[in-house]
């Protein structure tokens, strides 16, 4: 069986580039380097025979690797309270946490306990995901704007004004440049 560390490219993948927990993306806080770990969902200490068992394995920014730790619940109370770490591998998180809202809101008291545990409502989160919709809004409308710079060179091309064609083609790689731009601020890998 591998050593858990060489799963991280593929778990990276699989979650997505994003936290299994908190679900920050690698751009949004520094990349995978120094801003993402392996968790043991079952903490290590607790279960070594898992340590290296891939489904065990949870992609995991540093803060909700941190307030995670290796908490496993000790007791029948912790069971019965549902003091139980929501499994981003197994669970729906949206039966237990509205995500509708910058501020996540606890639906059931396992989704509140998570939030408070994992620091999932702090403002730091909440600034994070009011910082992606912002973006996530301005590449819709540059996309919209892109459907207009295609219709405006086809129109071109039409009229035969291939000077205009050529600024409006220069125009729209711009365009199309911001707009990757944009989404490598909050989208796929970064090392």
């Amino acid at each position: 069986m591998a050593n858990y560390k060489t799963y991280k490219p593929e778990l990276r993948k699989n979650f997505n580039y994003s936290c299994g927990y908190c679900q920050t993306r690698e751009p949004e806080i520094g990349g995978s380097k120094n801003s993402f770990q392996i968790d043991h969902y079952k903490p290590k200490s607790k279960f070594p025979d898992l340590i290296n068992n891939y489904e065990n394995l949870i992609y995991a920014c540093r803060a909700c690797n941190g307030y995670k730790s290796d908490y496993w619940p000790s007791s029948i109370w912790d069971n019965l309270l549902k003091k139980i770490i929501l499994n981003p591998r197994v669970e729906d998180f949206e039966k237990h946490i509205d995500k509708s809202n910058f501020a996540w809101y606890g639906i059931t008291f396992r989704g509140k306990w998570n939030i408070s545990t994992l620091r999932l409502a702090s403002e730091t989160q909440i600034s994070i995901r009011k910082d992606r919709a912002r973006i996530e809004k301005l590449i819709s409308k540059f996309e919209k704007q892109t459907l207009i710079f295609q219709t405006k060179i086809h129109v071109e091309q039409n009229n035969g004004d291939l000077g205009k064609v050529k600024e409006l083609k220069t125009e729209l790689k711009e365009h199309m440049k911001d707009i990757e731009m944009l989404r490598g601020k909050i989208q796929g890998p970064k090392d």
